[in-house]
C-alpha cells in the first residue's frame, strides 16, 4: 500500500513539473496569439482588441480594412494582410483615459464608435454599417452641446445637417443628397436669415 502511495505521489509530481515547464514555454504573445486577444503600447496610447481568423467572402474596394499583423494595426482601404479585426475596440491615454470606443466587425467599423479629445471631452459619436459611415451622426462642443448633427447613407451626407453654436442655437441648415447639396441652405445670422438653394450640389438661386 505504501509502494502505491509513493508511485502515485511521484506521478502527481512529475506531471506538475512537466505542467510548469510547458507553461514557462509558453510566453504572453504566444498566449495572445492563441486567444485572438491583443494589446499594444504606444508612445502616447493603449489599444485593446481581438482579431478573427475568417476571411470575408468579398472586399469593398470603397471600405478601409482594420488589421493586425507583427504587433501593430494597420488600415487599407479595399484589402488587408494578416488577420482582420473582430469585436469590441477600445483606446485609452497614458492616464487610462478613454480616447476611442467601438466594434470591428471582419475588419471594419460597425455601430456605434465614441471618440475623446485629451480633456476626455466626448468629441463625436459615429454610427457605421459595413465600414461605411451611416445613420446619425454627432460632432460635440466642448461644453457638451452638440455642434454638428448630420445623416449619412452608405459613407456619404444623405438628408438634413444641422450646425449649433456653443449656447445650442442653430446657426446653418443644409439639406444633402448622395453626398451634394441639395435644396435649401439657410444660415441664421440674429433675426435674419441668408437662404441659398442647391441642386446636385451647384448653387442654383441665393436670396
Amino acid at each position: 500500500m505504501r509502494k502505491l502511495s509513493l508511485l502515485i505521489i511521484i506521478s502527481i509530481t512529475n506531471y506538475l513539473i512537466i505542467s510548469a515547464q510547458e507553461l514557462k514555454d509558453i510566453d504572453i504573445e504566444s498566449y495572445k496569439e492563441y486567444t485572438n486577444n491583443f494589446t499594444i503600447a504606444y508612445t502616447d496610447s493603449v489599444i485593446n482588441f481581438s482579431v478573427t481568423d475568417a476571411k470575408p467572402k468579398k472586399l469593398n474596394n470603397e471600405t478601409f480594412y482594420f488589421w493586425y499583423k507583427n504587433q501593430d494595426v494597420n488600415k487599407t482601404q479595399g484589402g488587408y494582410v494578416g488577420k482582420l479585426l473582430d469585436g469590441p475596440f477600445t483606446a485609452i491615454n497614458k492616464s487610462n483615459d478613454l480616447l476611442s470606443q467601438g466594434r470591428f466587425e471582419d475588419g471594419v467599423k460597425v455601430d456605434e464608435w465614441k471618440f475623446w479629445d485629451r480633456e476626455g471631452n466626448l468629441y463625436s459619436l459615429l454610427n457605421y454599417k459595413k465600414g461605411q459611415l451611416n445613420g446619425k451622426q454627432f460632432i460635440y462642443h466642448k461644453n457638451n452641446q452638440v455642434k454638428i448633427k448630420s445623416n449619412y447613407r452608405n459613407g456619404v451626407k444623405n438628408g438634413k445637417e444641422l450646425v449649433y453654436d456653443q449656447k445650442g442655437r442653430l446657426v446653418l441648415e443644409t439639406r444633402y443628397k448622395n453626398g451634394l447639396k441639395h435644396g435649401k441652405e439657410i444660415l441664421y445670422q440674429g433675426d435674419e436669415k441668408i437662404i441659398k438653394k442647391y441642386k446636385k450640389g451647384q448653387l442654383v438661386n441665393e436670396d
